[in-house]
């Protein structure tokens, strides 16, 4: 059998797949890279340098009227979010197989579930959100990356003026 015969249910099914597998190793990669490729545009000039430096300390301040969390804290806060995105996922699964397996149920049956299921999801997002916000805005760890950026484009504005 030869990769064009396939139907498009299997192309689909492998292309979701395919998808599916790509898509943290991508996400993961872009959170990653994203400050460092913000700090590497921006020292292509002095201007831009001193321009980034001026936005990350303005974020350090706002970040300094917050208290700071001990790593414990800040751990334990992240261990209740992250088992609240597991029971999130949990929900929408459960809910998309019981719509697959509810397809001879009458439509306002299925709409009535899908509804609620939806309300659900999106309460159980919005505190999952606030809780991101809320442990970002205090964590130690961020501080340090922060200040750590800070000083390293101040070490490349004294050599890019020597």
């Amino acid at each position: 059998m030869t990769a064009l015969s396939y139907d498009r249910t299997t192309w689909g099914v492998i292309i979701s797949v395919a998808a599916l597998c790509f898509a943290l190793p991508f996400t993961a990669a872009g959170s990653l890279l994203t400050p460092k490729f913000r700090n590497w545009w921006a020292s292509r000039s002095v201007s831009r340098i001193q321009k980034r430096i001026y936005k990350l300390q303005q974020t350090l301040e706002e970040l300094e009227k917050y208290p700071v969390m001990t790593e414990t804290e800040a751990q334990i806060l992240e261990s209740v979010i992250t088992v609240g995105e597991v029971v999130l996922q949990l929900i929408a699964m459960t809910t998309l197989l019981q719509l697959i397996f509810m397809a001879n149920q009458p439509r306002i049956l299925i709409l009535a579930l899908s509804m609620v299921a939806l309300a659900i999801i999106g309460f159980l997002t919005i505190i999952e959100w606030d809780s991101r916000r809320f442990l970002l805005m205090r964590s130690p760890k961020r501080r340090a990356r922060l200040a750590s950026n800070i000083e390293k484009l101040k070490a490349k504005v004294a050599t890019k003026k020597r």
